[in-house]
C-alpha cells in the first residue's frame, strides 16, 4: 500500500499489494521476473538489469526504449535480439564480435575467444566459477582462477583419467551431485559424491553397471539404464516399455 509494487506482496493472499500491482499486471502479465516491479517505468532505463529490458516487461515499460534503439543504430549489424545486453556492464560471447562493438565495450580486455560461456564477465574475477562452464581450457580454467582447485582435485584423484581432469568434467569432482560421467573407480566415485547412491542401487542391480548408477529411478527413462540389469532403469521405463510394446507387439 506504498503506491509501488513489491514482488513479495504481489499475489491474491495481499490483496496484490493492497492493489498497487494490479495496474501492472493488467499491463505486463509476462513479467514475472524482476524483483521490484515498480522499477518497470519509473523514468530510469534499467539497463544494467537485462530482465526488465524484455519484451515481455515492456521493454522496461518503456524506461529503455530509446537506448535500445541507440544501441541498434550504433551497432547495426548485431544480433537484433540481443542488442539489449550491449553496454549493460557484462561480457557475453554471442556479442563478443566487432559487429556488436565487443559487446558495447565491455569485453575489451577479455581474451578468451574459444570460451563458449553465455558470460565471461566472471573470466578472471578472482572467483573460481566451477559451476557456470568457464572452468575448461577454452575459458582458461576461468581465468586462471580455479588453477588452484584443478590441481588439489588432481592430486586427491591422480589416476582420474584426463578425459576428466582436463575437460570440463573437472568440476563434477566432489560438487556435492552425483553425475555419471565422472562416477569411476578412478575418480574416487565422482570425488565421493556417487559412493551412496552407488551402495544403494548396487544393492538392488547388482548386474548395473556402477558407472550409470544416478541414472537408476531418478525420475525419467534413461535409455542407457533401460536393460533387464538395471531393472528398467529402476522402474522409470515401464510405462514406456508397455507402451512401445503394446504398439509393436512382435518387435
Amino acid at each position: 500500500g506504498d503506491s509501488r509494487c513489491h514482488k513479495e506482496f504481489n499475489n491474491p493472499e495481499c490483496g496484490y499489494d493492497d492493489s498497487d500491482c494490479t495496474k501492472f499486471n493488467e499491463m505486463y502479465p509476462d513479467c514475472t521476473i524482476p524483483l521490484n516491479p515498480w522499477k518497470i517505468g519509473n523514468g530510469v532505463c534499467d539497463y544494467l538489469f537485462p530482465e526488465y529490458n524484455s519484451e515481455e516487461c515492456g521493454w522496461d515499460g518503456g524506461d529503455c526504449i530509446n537506448r535500445n534503439k541507440e544501441m541498434a543504430e550504433k551497432y547495426p549489424n548485431c544480433n537484433e535480439e540481443m542488442i539489449r545486453f550491449v553496454g549493460d556492464k557484462s561480457c557475453y560471447a554471442p556479442l563478443n564480435t566487432e559487429e556488436c562493438g565487443w559487446d558495447g565495450g565491455d569485453c575489451l580486455g577479455i581474451d578468451y575467444p574459444n570460451c563458449l560461456a553465455l558470460s565471461l564477465s566472471a573470466v578472471g574475477d578472482g572467483n573460481c566459477d566451477w559451476d557456470i562452464n568457464i572452468n575448461n581450457q577454452g575459458c582458461g580454467w576461468d581465468g586462471g582462477d580455479c588453477e588452484k582447485l584443478n590441481v588439489e582435485m588432481k592430486s586427491i584423484n591422480p589416476d582420474c583419467p584426463s578425459n576428466v581432469t582436463e575437460t570440463k568434467f573437472i568440476n563434477h569432482l566432489n560438487n556435492g551431485t552425483c553425475e555419471f560421467e565422472t562416477n569411476l573407480e578412478e575418480c574416487g566415485w565422482d570425488g565421493s559424491d556417487c559412493e551412496e547412491i552407488n551402495e544403494l542401487v548396487q544393492s538392488n542391480y547388482s548386474n548395473c553397471t556402477v558407472k550409470y548408477s544416478p541414472l537408476v529411478h531418478n525420475g525419467e527413462c534413461n535409455y542407457i539404464t533401460n536393460i533387464e540389469g538395471c531393472g528398467w532403469d529402476g522402474g522409470d521405463c515401464e510405462e514406456q516399455n508397455k507402451a512401445f510394446q503394446t504398439k509393436h507387439p512382435n518387435c
